[in-house]
């Protein structure tokens, strides 16, 4: 019976435990900022470059859209952020002061515009 018990007990400290270490993890001081980004019609746009800057500290994170157009920076530190977007074919994209709060997920949809660009016309003289 004293076996037992000592297993019980065990069992319960560690499930105690489990649930300390997953309570932590769920009060961490970080968010996340993701958006969409897309041509003037609202089509994606796969594949473009992405950049978030922390305005207070300077700290870059890169990424790059997915098939949907979609971007997502996991944990970055609470702060006022800018999005700066690239891709070819079209003009560059920003948001900026995007707020970033503990725990909150900010959005930032960019929609970059068309560059039409002219071929360099020859002088004729």
């Amino acid at each position: 019976m004293q076996h037992l018990s000592r297993k019980l007990l065990g069992v319960l400290a560690f499930l105690a435990l489990a649930v300390s270490v997953a309570s932590l993890q769920a009060q961490s001081t970080y968010g996340a900022i993701e958006g969409t980004v897309t041509d003037p019609t609202g089509a994606a746009i796969p594949g473009a470059r992405v950049e978030a800057r922390n305005q207070d500290t300077n700290d870059v994170r890169d990424g790059e859209t997915d098939s949907q157009g979609i971007y997502v920076f996991p944990n970055p530190a609470p702060g006022s952020y800018t999005i700066a977007v690239t891709s070819d074919k079209f003009a560059p994209g920003k948001n900026e002061n995007i707020q970033l709060q503990a725990r909150v997920t900010a959005t930032s949809d960019v929609q970059l515009q068309l560059v039409l660009r002219v071929p360099a016309c020859k002088r004729i003289r």
